[in-house]
């Protein structure tokens, strides 16, 4: 996307600057989870992955049995 803006000196302020037009009413650029997988990567996080993507890989792992005895 090349509305990425990298001026912020950090990943957390560049972060920030991804809502951009704050005064004409705002557009956030990170819209989907590929617009943050992008960002990610692009920041120097190859390997993160949108929280999305890593909640339905968690949601995939077994789970503790539900049918267990109480004490």
């Amino acid at each position: 996307m090349s509305d990425w803006r990298w001026d912020g000196g950090r990943p957390s302020l560049d972060l920030v600057n991804t809502y951009r037009d704050r005064k004409t009413g705002g557009r956030e650029l990170l819209a989907t989870p590929a617009n943050l997988a992008e960002w990610l990567r692009l920041a120097g996080y190859p390997d993160a992955q949108p929280g999305a993507a890593r909640l339905r890989r968690r949601s995939s792992c077994a789970r503790p049995s539900t049918t267990a005895s109480p004490l």
